[in-house]
């Protein structure tokens, strides 16, 4: 028994669940919010055939051929990695500047001798400088450098393979298992539909 795509029932919407999950599902969705795997037609124009041609000569295969489409995306590491250099950023642009103003401030305005005000000053901007202002320059000098082209610094920053689409059979591998795109050929058995 052949298996008809024009039949096809659609799952039901899975309704929201919490009050939050409510509220942030409410109210009209805008295309250009939900992403995708499209290329934007700026690039497309951008991209010339002989800037395709060199990477072609490359190790580093692309990430679309005649034969393959690969989609990647990064692993949870490159994700960890991104979130603590944003916030070693945050913290060098916006509160390292407001602490230093809040240790300097006792400095000038405050009641003690000026030996001892500027002894607890010194103490408290040594602390702040080791134990936050350096750990973050470090951070942030390390994405500079890999940003440059060092990758060797960083071997956690791997892609993953989200799906690969074989233009010749129209098979999908997502992860080890296979699936078939069932219109490319109706005479395709029910069990091998999806294999591992």
């Amino acid at each position: 028994m052949a298996y008809n795509t024009e039949q096809l029932s659609l799952q039901p919407t899975k309704p929201p669940h919490g009050f939050l999950q409510q509220l942030l599902t409410k109210g009209q969705v805008f295309p250009f919010t939900k992403a995708n795997d499209t290329i934007a037609l700026s690039l497309a124009r951008e991209t010339l055939p002989s800037k395709i041609k060199e990477t072609e000569g490359s190790e580093k295969p692309s990430f679309w051929t005649e034969d393959s489409l690969d989609s990647e995306s990064l692993s949870g590491l490159s994700h960890l990695y991104f979130l603590i250099v944003g916030l070693a950023k945050i913290q060098l642009i916006l509160f390292l500047p407001l602490f230093y103003l809040i240790y300097l401030y006792p400095l000038l305005f405050g009641y003690a001798s000026w030996d001892d005000r500027l002894e607890t000053w010194s103490t408290g901007t040594y602390v702040l400088t080791l134990y936050g202002t350096l750990p973050c320059l470090l951070i942030l000098g390390h994405y500079k450098l890999v940003c440059k082209g060092y990758y060797f610094l960083a071997p956690f920053l791997k892609s993953k393979r989200v799906y690969r689409l074989n233009r010749q059979t129209g098979m999908v591998t997502q992860g080890e298992i296979t699936y078939a795109q069932i219109s490319v050929n109706p005479l395709i058995p029910a069990s091998t539909i999806c294999s591992k």
